[in-house]
């Protein structure tokens, strides 16, 4: 891609006028954060969410269902239904972990985070069926 005078326009005005429209993102995607930890928490305990500073990407911490990359990976697609970035490709230490984009509307990160718990839920229930 070239730059064009449309791309210096456009920049200034952001740099100029943009402070309020930052503002109010930054607190909607905090807002974001909080409903995630909280949700996880209340929901899904075995997933434990990391509030990230200066990204609003939140790393899923999902040691606490006992799978390996590969069955998670599975797992968030087959039975969560969500597309969500493999940690194992940031660092072989994320292996066991899922980013999640939290800078979405919350309507869908609701959405996302239902499917999950309810795959979770029938997880845990298939695993007291095997006790």
């Amino acid at each position: 891609k070239r730059n064009s005078c449309f791309n210096l326009v456009a920049d200034e005005a952001a740099y100029r006028h943009g402070r309020e429209w930052l503002e109010d993102v930054l607190k909607y995607i905090e807002g974001n954060f909080k409903y995630i930890n909280e949700f996880c928490k209340k929901n899904i305990p075995e997933i434990k969410p990391n509030y990230p500073e200066g990204t609003y990407l939140v790393l899923l911490d999902c040691q606490g269902l006992g799978f390996d990359k590969k069955a998670l990976h599975d797992f968030m697609v087959n039975k969560a239904k969500l597309a969500l970035d493999d940690g194992f490709w940031f660092s072989n230490v994320l292996a066991q972990h899922m980013r999640l984009n939290a800078a979405c509307p919350r309507q869908i990160l609701v959405k996302a985070l239902q499917q999950l718990a309810d795959a979770v839920h029938v997880l845990r229930t298939q695993n007291d069926k095997k006790i």
